[in-house]
């Protein structure tokens, strides 16, 4: 079942709020950033929104976070907003701490998205013009999102007239006690990832790959997220996780399973990519949908993408698609 109801106006551009469901999932998406807005699933008779959201078109303009939307040109950071391609430099723009985050200042989370709807699926079509935001090349780029009776899929593909570098993911906030019950602290979380690569003062990889045997980034077994979430060694600047996870196993894999404590939802993460972005919503501070107030740590991300600043490490899988070149991955969130 799908359907289609208008949430606002962006620059007099109509903003849709698109409903596709199974017998056990329900999704709405809109096309302002191709936001995930809600993501319902039914679990022991009962209905359960776990993804965090808003009302109104009005605040998905103001907030910051990104709830739910679509990252690109490139999902996370590229240091100093540089890149070289066969020896030819890219400026990009430097959006955050000199630094350019999602995309820079205009990305693909504040656009509106073109459309095409089905019975259990909605694609979402954008095209961006060469230098956009800095980035080389035109273009063309599709988000599908569809449902079953496991869970949601997100197909992503792009094509460039170009050499190019693209790097996409999800932002949704997942609760899976329900959106608005309480913190995450103690979900069980299992991370198939042997090792993770850590950052600089600005987030910004040092280039090593290291492994999580022994320090609070080891999720390779069941642990609450909460369990060394204050160790001070390790989270002094980000206050818990925001980091990213070197997926063990190649093709379309699980690569992270997590569970409710109150609901006994469990969430399975499958991917094709390499990377995954880990954050614990430690700076999460806002009001959401049925006036919800969202603390720290109220949800959590699993943004499934290239390694951040993957172009300027050549030890990192590579981010670059070639002119001509039809670019694909997909992720999928199985729940039972």
């Amino acid at each position: 079942m799908a359907k289609k109801q208008l949430f606002g106006y962006v620059d007099e551009k109509p903003v849709y709020n698109f409903t596709i469901s199974s017998s056990k999932v329900t999704a709405e998406i809109l096309n302002y950033g191709a936001v995930l807005r809600s993501l319902k699933v039914k679990k022991d008779d009962k209905e359960i929104d776990v993804v965090l959201g808003f009302d109104t078109l009005n605040e998905y303009l103001v907030a910051s976070g990104r709830f739910g939307a679509i990252i690109g040109r490139f999902a996370n950071r590229i240091n100093n907003g540089e890149f070289f391609i066969d020896g030819i430099k890219y400026q990009v723009s430097k959006n955050r701490n000199g630094n350019c985050l999602h995309g820079g200042v205009v990305g693909f989370d504040k656009k509106v998205w073109d459309f095409q709807l089905f019975d259990d699926a909605l694609e979402l079509k954008l095209f961006s013009p060469d230098g956009e935001e800095g980035f080389p090349g035109n273009l063309d780029v599709c988000v599908r999102y569809s449902v079953d009776d496991e869970g949601l899929q997100i197909e992503y593909s792009c094509i460039s007239d170009k050499d190019t570098i693209v790097n996409f993911t999800n932002h949704a906030y997942f609760n899976l006690n329900g959106e608005g019950v309480g913190n995450v602290d103690n979900h069980k979380l299992t991370l198939w990832a042997s090792y993770y690569t850590p950052s600089d003062s600005r987030l910004i990889p040092t280039g090593e790959i290291v492994s999580v045997v022994g320090t609070p980034f080891d999720f390779l077994t069941p642990k609450a997220i909460g369990k060394d979430i204050d160790d001070s060694t390790y989270f002094a600047l980000t206050k818990g996780y925001d980091h990213n996870y070197v997926l063990d196993g190649e093709g379309f894999r699980k690569v992270a399973e997590a569970v409710g404590n109150l609901s006994n939802l469990k969430m399975q993460l499958y991917t094709d990519i390499c990377g995954m972005q880990f954050y614990s919503g430690n700076a999460v501070n806002v009001v959401g949908k049925c006036n919800h107030t969202y603390g720290a740590r109220s949800a959590f991300c699993l943004e499934t993408q290239f390694f951040p600043d993957a172009i300027n490490h050549k030890n990192f899988p590579s981010p670059i698609v070639r002119k001509g070149q039809l670019y694909k991955t997909k992720t999928k969130f199985c729940f039972h």
